[in-house]
């Protein structure tokens, strides 16, 4: 205004200068009574000033609604596996296109026989990750459902061949968040990073919005003029009634705001919409992952709680909550074998920390409790060992009270020194027995045991009878009963009859011996046929929890055919629980010496005399009269 004043010639602008008829449309209407109120109005251009502001009112709509119109694109995605081998393991990409599949030039391999080479594709169109099916053989699945092609959000989870993986995007803070940042405020953190404290839900903004230590003055109170200062802390009458009073009405208050923001809540819950609830149930899910990866399962149980109260039908909350259910039990598992090792109860304590999966939490937690819990038998071991070297003169006793420490704690520095020192001061006799002699067979018969040897035996009977001589007949009856003897064994064989093979091969082996001297492919056969009974009758034995006899049944299967796996895989199994039973059994010789007794003479029984276990069973029955 002051700009136009300083003009020569013109005058102030008045209130109705603007009503002309460019600003109104229409000629304008001038009382001539009211002095000085017609003015010229060339000066005010609608495009020098109403123009120009409406020009930026405009220009100010469109930026808004560009703004708000734009969606964000995402900066990338992250693929999480919920489901299948891998459980747990995620990748991030920040590309606008990633390939699943078994080819090595997919963005994500897999090595399942159920995907294909070129699977899947996850692609950016625009501002949202679409899914793409490849023409795969077994199909891909959104949130359970097969597709083709179909748009992604976040939580969504892709089924691809064994493995099922959880899409989450990646994007940028909002435009408006950016241009116009909140004082203080942090960045949320992105999925997967570290949660921040240690509390579940930490208050937002980080600071308790009540604050009990300052009082508020009254609008219009004054608190630097002394007539409008809060009155004296000095005591007056009636002040502590005052104070009780104030109490009570402050716990009042705050009960009736607790009643009434739980009505507020549940009102609040109500009247969620079914996709409010949806997307509630993703973000709780997500969170629950997330304690879940950060080992805080108690908490996760509660966060899934949550999830299956709005969608009870959601498989994966439910199973992670199982999981956490497990893991919480592990670890009661794992205070409990605290608890028995504290009491010296170390073998029970070893025997939970077994039960505690490798997949758990908790299992490098049991592994370093478990090494520690047997460096203290086999030290408690080689205790015994040495009292039974220096003080009973017992060498063997004492050298299998070191293998079992060795077998604990494989290369234990202590049991090794002191087998050095026992081995060095008594050399192991070996008795060395002779071998067999073998059979003489007369020279005219050579060609047949050849034949038979190679498992020919019709040949062998046919070249017998026609080399003719006075053995002759001898061989060929015994060949024509292996011959009966293998047709027998062969059907037991397929028939699984463990008793009948071990009633037949026996009969067999013998004939066998006579006639070839256990050499060739006959009994490298009949070896593989009694082998497999006595495998067969171990399980048996091994399934009605009699374990020692299956470990001497298995034992047997192994001396027979050494290269027998199934048998050897369940021998080695048994061969510790051998010593185990042993070591429960002696640790309860002065609280239930009958028991011990009992399973001492079980161990002499079925276990071969070499096994430490064996000798000191029956040198404790023979020592207490068993």
């Amino acid at each position: 205004m002051e700009a136009y004043e300083s003009e020569p010639g013109v005058d102030p602008l008045r209130p109705g200068d603007l009503l002309d008829s460019e600003v109104t449309g229409g000629a304008a209407t001038v009382d001539p009574n009211i002095d000085g109120f017609h003015q010229p109005t060339a000066m005010f251009d609608k495009g020098q000033f109403l123009g120009e502001l409406a020009d930026l009112e405009e220009s100010a709509k469109e930026t808004r609604a560009k703004v708000e119109a734009e969606p964000v694109a995402p900066r990338g995605l992250k693929l999480i596996i919920v489901d299948g081998p891998d459980l747990g393991m995620e990748w991030a990409f920040k590309v606008p296109e990633v390939t699943l599949g078994r080819d090595e030039d997919c963005e994500l391999m897999m090595s399942d026989i159920a995907v294909s080479r070129r699977h899947a594709r996850v692609v950016l169109e625009g501002a949202e990750y679409v899914l793409y099916d490849l023409d795969s053989g077994n199909g891909t699945y959104l949130n359970g459902v097969k597709v083709r092609r179909e748009p992604l959000s976040p939580g969504d989870e892709i089924t691809v061949g064994e493995r099922t993986f959880r899409f989450v995007e990646l994007t940028e803070a909002p435009a408006t968040a950016a241009a116009h940042p909140i004082a203080g405020a942090s960045p949320e953190p992105a999925l997967g990073d570290p949660l921040a404290g240690e509390d579940d839900f930490a208050p937002l903004g980080g600071v308790s919005q009540l604050d009990v230590g300052v009082v508020v003055p009254e609008p219009g109170v004054n608190l630097a003029d002394p007539s409008d200062a809060p009155p004296s802390k000095g005591p007056r009458q009636g002040e502590a009634l005052r104070k009780v009073a104030i109490g009570i009405g402050a716990v009042a208050l705050l009960a009736a705001l607790g009643v009434g923001g739980f009505f507020a809540y549940r009102r609040w819950w109500a009247g969620e919409s079914p996709a409010e609830k949806l997307a509630r149930a993703k973000r709780e899910f997500l969170v629950g992952v997330e304690l879940v990866k950060a080992e805080r399962c108690g908490d996760a149980i509660l966060m899934f709680d949550r999830v299956l109260a709005l969608r009870p039908e959601y498989a994966r909350a439910t199973q992670y909550r199982a999981h956490c259910e497990a893991e919480v039990s592990r670890w009661h598992e794992l205070e409990r074998a605290r608890g028995l090792a504290g009491e010296g109860r170390i073998i029970e304590a070893l025997e939970v920390l077994e039960k505690i999966p490798p997949e758990s939490s908790y299992a490098d937690d049991a592994s370093t409790l478990a090494s520690s819990y047997r460096q203290r038998l086999a030290a408690g071991l080689i205790a015994d060992a040495r009292t039974e070297w220096t003080s009973n003169n017992d060498a063997e006793a004492a050298l299998g009270l070191i293998a079992r420490a060795l077998e604990l704690v494989p290369g234990y520095r202590p049991a090794l020194e002191l087998k050095e020192r026992i081995e060095g001061a008594e050399a192991p006799k070996v008795e060395v027995a002779p071998k067999p002699a073998r059979p003489t067979i007369p020279p005219q018969l050579v060609r047949a045991i050849a034949l038979y040897k190679n498992e020919k035996v019709s040949a062998a009977i046919d070249a017998a009878e026609a080399a003719g001589g006075d053995r002759a007949q001898e061989y060929i009856a015994q060949m024509e009963q292996v011959k009966r003897l293998l047709a027998d064994a062969s059907r037991a064989h397929h028939a699984k009859a463990a008793g009948e093979l071990l009633r037949i091969v026996p009969a067999a082996l013998d004939l066998d011996k006579r006639i070839a001297g256990g050499d060739g492919k006959v009994r490298e056969r009949l070896d593989r046929y009694y082998a497999n009974a006595l495998y067969l009758k171990g399980i048996e034995a091994y399934q009605e929890r009699d374990d020692l006899q299956a470990y001497q049944l298995l034992g047997q299967a192994l001396r027979v055919d050494p290269s027998h796996k199934l048998a050897k895989n369940r021998y080695a199994e048994l061969k510790s629980r051998v010593d185990q039973l042993y070591y429960e059994a002696y640790v309860q010789k002065d609280t239930n010496p009958e028991e011990t007794k009992k399973v001492f003479r079980r161990i002499v029984k079925y276990v071969e005399s070499s096994h430490p276990a064996h000798q000191k069973a029956k040198k404790w029955l023979r020592a207490n009269g068993g």
